[in-house]
């Protein structure tokens, strides 16, 4: 195999000196000719020359590469969260490492000391919960970062993040309208920020249209996730509760109690409806296609990593620490009408 090309061999080919190509390839050709310029880039395009990035962050201390941290890479609000990344990062000419700690903490923490350690440009982190292990890593690291949807974590930063509340209404009175009264109420993990915030969202919705959510109501916490859901249905209906729909703070627990009310050969929404959160693209597949909260993860994605970039580039930070944007409720086929 042949050795790859390096700026001592494209200075000795051109007959200039290393820190001309140098400066060249790194578009600071100050003092160098247009002529000679345009010489260097010929021979770098014909020898195909790629620079050793890994080498010029060692020097520099800085890469055009932002790392993106998140939970849980199966759960399709990721995959949207960093396709805006990554679509906004490469306009601004950043590519994007992603690094999955599937709710691990020590996994999490090695994450970040390898994006750190390798000199990222900044970092776009999310996760339902953060550790002081973790605070006390990105507050020495010194890394450009910004959250998406963990504001309330224990270390002061810029967050993006959706209205979990007013999302979270409208779906509680949406279903008031449609004649349900007997909830339950699938929370999921408590003391997740976005978890707490549509829990209050919902109750609050109840508590203004004056209808109690106790006694007919139940609320049980659980994890984002299908299996949970699922377990968490299970649970509920084992127990014989009387409920017209299972409120599901996002779709991946809505996915869960669809199958176990399948499972049972109860019909949504004629024997039971499902609402969710997020509106993944599964859920406008499923049949009956599930009502749920729409959320604009890729903006979200697009608007964390312009932000970041900007930080990155010297741009003074905004003045409002939380961006917040809105969502709209998404009508399907998974909730019935119950007339009075």
């Amino acid at each position: 195999m042949e050795k790859p090309m390096t700026i001592k061999d494209i200075a000795r080919i051109a007959g200039v000196s290393p820190a001309t190509v140098s400066r060249v390839i790194n578009n600071n050709p100050a003092g160098v000719s247009r002529e000679t310029r345009a010489h260097i880039q010929q021979i770098v395009q014909t020898y195909g020359y790629q620079p050793n990035n890994v080498a010029r962050s060692m020097i520099t201390k800085r890469s055009n590469t932002i790392g993106v941290v998140v939970p849980d890479i199966v759960n399709q609000f990721y995959t949207l969260l960093l396709k805006g990344v990554e679509d906004m990062a490469a306009s601004r000419g950043y590519s994007v490492v992603l690094c999955n700690s599937n709710n691990n903490e020590d996994k999490e923490l090695r994450n970040l000391s390898y994006l750190r350690d390798n000199y990222v440009a900044g970092i776009i982190y999310n996760n339902y919960r953060m550790s002081e292990r973790t605070a006390n890593l990105i507050r020495s690291s010194r890394v450009p970062l910004i959250f998406v949807d963990n504001w309330g974590d224990p270390i002061d930063g810029i967050c993006v993040r959706i209205n979990h509340q007013h999302g979270m209404a409208a779906m509680a009175n949406y279903l008031l309208d449609m004649g349900h009264r007997a909830f339950a109420y699938l929370a999921g993990p408590e003391g997740v920020f976005s978890a707490d915030m549509r829990r209050r969202g919902f109750l609050d919705a109840l508590e203004e249209r004056g209808i109690s959510f106790a006694p007919r109501g139940v609320l049980q916490h659980c994890a984002y996730s299908e299996d949970a859901g699922y377990e968490a249905a299970k649970q509920l209906l084992d127990e014989k509760r009387s409920i017209t729909c299972f409120v599901c703070a996002n779709d991946l627990i809505a996915y869960g109690v669809i199958r176990l009310l399948n499972e049972r050969g109860l019909r949504v929404p004629d024997d039971c409806s499902v609402t969710g959160f997020d509106d993944i693209p599964f859920s406008r597949l499923l049949n009956p296609g599930l009502t749920t909260i729409y959320n604009p993860v890729q903006q979200l994605g697009r608007s964390a990593a312009q932000l970041l970039i900007d930080h990155i580039e010297g741009a003074p930070p905004p003045p409002q620490r939380e961006l917040l944007f809105d969502t709209h409720l998404v009508r399907r086929a998974s909730v019935k009408f119950l007339p009075s």
